[in-house]
């Protein structure tokens, strides 16, 4: 009996949010007045940033602020409160805008820390001195509550629910100037439909989306059937994750070039954001060096900030101009043993045999172009890629590995191992790919 009670509340929810839906429109979020704010116009909504249209067109990462200001870009996302003063300062100097984010635990069932009370008042406490030292900052753009946090979609609203609203009134006391948003993950229904359900001072939704660009339309046309949808903007995109890729079949990742990479984020840019009227903005990941499914993934720059060919292409995108004689070398094939990386070729080999790698390019090989050739041992199983997994390269090289052939010994010891190349130029670009292959030995 508690049960059908419950689902005939949960049903009664859904449809007094249908009736506000249809008797509610939305003309402006926050006060025209203020620094930031979003208006209605004929075609969906607008951002506002000192009285002017804004559009975002931005990146999330480290803060490479000359070289986003320099592609045409004009936010970044910053995804934690460090250095944050000189961060602004330096966004301002630059004429860039900030999304500061607000790290949130995310409550699991094996530990849920807005259970505690003392946990809660200290996070309402810090945000509160957080948001009002920074408030007034020129460059803020607005602040972001928490990252795939996991909203949950539920009748009650419980501990996380009530502090996560309780912060967002904190927010928007402190700062009456700017917005408050959060980002989820992917196109999630659940989540989305939960901040629309019991989070209604929330100003704007962020959507961690990659593979499933596709997807954000539908979702909307979901969340509209309910209820007035939040003003959205892509918190997050850019190509595959490496939660969504093909995989070897020892089940290690099968990892585009940049060359290919850069491709996609055009394309996605093209077929996806730029026609989506609705959409406030988008933030490209990733803006810098990082590690994730392998140690060059998402890398927009290498670990010393060298330029990816998918930097030129959001310059691009952005209404930035640069001479493609200064563009990075395009890879267009990369073979191991005569071969290319895919499910249905695995690449294994015997412990010490002599292999051949190759990788193609559209340039002229001279002195101004380097080839940097490295083996790892494959994170795998339990085992995630680290600083310290990079550094364990094995290499044995029959020749010199500055040119775009390698010759090398297969290693002795058998697993999963990854050949990686990069090649860089005199205008402080790289390209890079790798292929993952397997060492069996056959008795």
């Amino acid at each position: 009996m508690k049960k059908v009670f419950l689902i005939f509340v949960f049903f009664l929810s859904i449809c007094l949010g249908f009736y506000i839906h249809l008797n509610k429109t939305v003309s402006i979020i926050g006060n025209k007045d203020k620094a930031v704010f979003i208006r209605k116009n004929n075609i969906g909504l607008q951002l506002f940033r000192n009285g002017k249209p804004f559009y975002i067109k931005g990146a999330g990462g480290q803060p490479y602020l000359n070289e986003l200001s320099n592609a045409g870009g004009n936010t970044l996302r910053l995804y934690d409160t460090i250095q944050l003063s000189e961060t602004l300062d330096k966004a301002q100097d630059l004429n860039l805008a900030v999304i500061v984010d607000i790290p949130l635990a995310r409550p699991r069932a094996s530990y849920n820390p807005y259970l505690k009370d003392c946990f809660n008042l200290k996070l309402k406490n810090d945000v509160r001195q957080l948001v009002r030292r920074y408030s007034n900052h020129p460059a803020l753009l607005f602040w972001n509550l928490g990252n795939e946090i996991r909203f949950p979609l539920v009748l009650e609203k419980n501990e996380f629910i009530r502090t996560f609203n309780e912060l967002i009134d904190i927010i928007h006391e402190e700062d009456p100037n700017h917005l408050v948003g959060t980002s989820v993950s992917g196109t999630s229904k659940k989540q989305t439909l939960g901040l629309h359900m019991h989070a209604p001072n929330l100003d704007i939704i962020g959507l961690n989306v990659f593979g499933n660009l596709k997807d954000v339309k539908s979702l909307e046309r979901l969340t509209s059937l309910f209820f007035t949808s939040k003003p959205y903007y892509f918190t997050e995109w850019g190509i595959h994750g490496p939660w969504e890729e093909e995989r070897s079949k020892w089940n290690v990742l099968l990892e585009l070039n940049s060359t290919e990479k850069a491709q996609v984020i055009k394309n996605r840019y093209e077929d996806f954001i730029k026609p989506d009227e609705t959409t406030l903005g988008s933030i490209v990941f990733y803006w810098g060096s990082k590690i994730e499914g392998t140690p060059t993934w998402f890398n927009i720059f290498d670990s010393i900030g060298r330029k990816s060919e998918s930097y030129y292409t959001l310059k691009s995108i952005w209404g930035g101009k640069s001479e493609s004689k200064f563009h990075p070398t395009k890879i267009e094939k990369f073979e191991l043993d005569g071969r290319i990386a895919q499910e249905k070729n695995p690449l294994i080999f015997q412990p010490n045999q002599i292999k051949q790698a190759q990788i193609f390019i559209d340039k002229n090989i001279d002195s101004t172009i380097q080839f940097d050739w490295k083996i790892h041992k494959e994170a795998w199983g339990n085992q995630r890629w680290s600083k310290s997994s990079v550094l364990n390269k094995v290499l044995d090289s029959l020749n010199t590995n500055s040119s775009n052939i390698l010759t090398f010994i297969v290693p002795n010891e058998e697993g999963p191992y990854r050949l990686f190349v990069n090649i860089y130029d005199k205008h402080n670009n790289f390209s890079t790919a790798n292929i993952p292959f397997y060492v069996l030995e056959i008795k």
